[in-house]
């Protein structure tokens, strides 16, 4: 099977970016502490389009749960798949304020993740070649 073919037949269903509204809530997982993987809750609060450059949006939420508002957003989140109704919108990646009473966070959409499979598989002069 073709390397792009596996990876969309293992995605779970996506939600496009256009299709997310302000007030939508949905759930994060992540490790707080150890191993252990646990869901936190978010709330849309809207989306800033273009924020990431031209038609590269960034899903604006509001995280909620006790851990979730107590730690507030910290870097080892970053990469934290997030979904509304089992539906992957994309990944935890922006904290907005370093000492911010709130807990608002920035999701890079999955529909700007998912660009990448469209590049060209060009040779680049850095790529390492597997020895025979």
């Amino acid at each position: 099977m073709a390397p792009l073919l596996s990876l969309l037949l293992a995605l779970p269903p996506t939600m496009s970016v256009h299709d997310i509204e302000k007030g939508q809530r949905g759930e994060c997982l992540t490790v707080f502490e150890g191993h252990q993987v646990e869901p936190f809750g978010f709330e849309v609060k809207g989306i800033m389009h273009d924020y990431l450059g031209p038609k590269k949006h960034l899903i604006l939420v509001r995280l909620f749960g006790d851990k979730a508002e107590f730690t507030g957003v910290v870097a080892g989140m970053s990469g934290s798949p997030c979904s509304i109704n089992g539906r992957l919108i994309g990944a935890l990646a922006y904290s907005f304020a370093a000492f911010a009473k709130e807990p608002i966070a920035g999701i890079t959409p999955i529909d700007t993740m998912l660009d990448v499979l469209q590049l060209p598989n060009e040779p680049v002069p850095w790529k390492l070649v597997r020895a025979p």
